[in-house]
């Protein structure tokens, strides 16, 4: 699948000249202007950026940034559709140096993107947010969307002492931001108390994430997380995930092949994904991992509602 050797998401290092960075400048001015027939294999060639700069262009082409934004006064353009299928990216590349991850995560987040808003999603992003924000922002749409919500993370994940009680392994998983990190346990609340029985998907694609949502592992939490939320990790807890170059461009291991597998039938289920990932994740010690708060989800495909809306509807928007 092209690799050239991998790394952890703690240690990323890009170089590029300037011949390389003007022919990515290039792709990306071709890319904003792609139609939706454009073949995957013709993206992929258009897509490869080596830039946290051009990765985020197209970013903001694809959906809303919402981090100067506040839920409290939402704008038109973000209320429209709002209610209906809904992914919510919080990519972290970070601006403390030692947890820099490159344009790595940025990539991943185009990939998930791309793949949503051909089955009809509306996209909204959070890049290296503070965890006051995102909890805002996540109270916003597990309140607001009614059918379908997507969430994917990509960044930092980390384990920390347990001080509750309630892991088994003594350690609680966590979202890192730049400013501080977001615990387990506060996720699952607020799923417990925000979401209401949409069908909720969970992406994570960081180290230690296998319980990152904590509803397999939440004791107090069974009965009162609502059904239809299903999470899926790149890695078991004690695992790192891992990102390297592939064809050209800096990406995560779990991202690509899901969404490489995913393309290639979409009807696949968690059970089937995990059958086929597995071989290759594995051999970067990562394993797929998943849970979820309603047992058929998973003989069901992983997105069932994937037909686009009309081109008049709020959710079409932008082209890619």
């Amino acid at each position: 699948m092209g690799q050239e050797g991998s790394s952890t998401r703690d240690h990323f290092s890009d170089s590029s000249d300037d011949a390389v960075l003007d022919k990515i400048k290039k792709e990306q001015t071709q890319q904003v202007h792609m139609d939706a027939n454009t073949r995957k294999e013709q993206f992929q060639e258009l897509r490869g950026s080596n830039t946290i700069e051009a990765s985020l262009k197209i970013m903001n082409h694809l959906g809303i940034c919402l981090n100067d934004l506040s839920p409290n006064k939402v704008p038109p353009q973000l209320a429209d559709g709002i209610s209906s299928k809904v992914l919510l990216i919080v990519v972290n590349t970070y601006t403390k140096p030692k947890y820099q991850l490159g344009v790595g995560p940025l990539n991943d987040s185009i990939t998930v993107a791309i793949n949503h808003k051909k089955m009809g999603y509306k996209m909204v992003f959070l890049h290296n947010t503070t965890p006051k924000i995102f909890k805002s922002w996540l109270q916003f749409v597990l309140e607001k969307s009614e059918t379908d919500l997507t969430i994917f993370y990509t960044g930092h994940g980390c384990s920390v002492v347990d001080k509750s009680g309630d892991e088994s392994d003594g350690y609680d998983e966590v979202m890192l931001f730049d400013t501080g990190y977001v615990i387990d346990d506060e996720l699952a609340e607020y799923l417990a108390q925000y979401a209401h029985g949409q069908r909720i998907v969970l992406l994570s694609d960081c180290c230690h994430s296998g319980s990152m949502w904590d509803i397999q592992s939440h004791p107090g939490m069974k009965g009162v997380i609502p059904d239809n939320i299903m999470s899926i990790s790149a890695s078991k807890d004690d695992q790192t995930a891992k990102q390297t170059k592939i064809k050209s461009t800096d990406q995560g291991i779990f991202s690509y092949y899901f969404w490489d597998l995913f393309n290639k039938d979409q009807n696949i289920t968690t059970k089937q994904m995990e059958t086929k990932i597995n071989p290759y994740i594995s051999r970067f010690k990562q394993h797929f991992t998943y849970a979820t708060t309603s047992p058929s989800m998973l003989d069901e495909p992983i997105f069932p509602h994937r037909e686009r809306p009309p081109a008049d509807h709020p959710n079409r928007g932008h082209t890619y």
